[in-house]
């Protein structure tokens, strides 16, 4: 099974505490018990990429188009990051 995870934010003033890691690790532990295997999430700014992929082993796997104005304006697409949960 597939998920798709989306929109995880700490107020800026709690940032660098460890706030976003818990509720990622918690969502992370609470899909792995509903037999998730396998979760994709996106973003188009390249400090969060780079948590995901730091902190919990995802990887870019590709790239989509914008087709709203959310986010960067700078950026017209969303980065696609996969990250697999185990057992297949």
């Amino acid at each position: 099974q597939v998920a798709e995870t989306a929109s995880l934010a700490v107020d800026p003033e709690f940032l660098g505490c460890g706030i976003g890691f818990q509720l990622q690790a918690a969502r992370l532990e609470a899909l792995r018990t509903q037999g998730i295997k396998r979760i994709h999430t996106e973003s188009d700014r390249p400090e969060v990429i780079h948590w995901y992929v730091s902190k919990f082993g995802y990887r870019v796997v590709g790239r989509n188009p914008k087709k709203h104005a959310f986010g960067r304006a700078d950026c017209d697409y969303w980065t696609v990051l996969e990250l697999d949960l185990g057992g297949g």
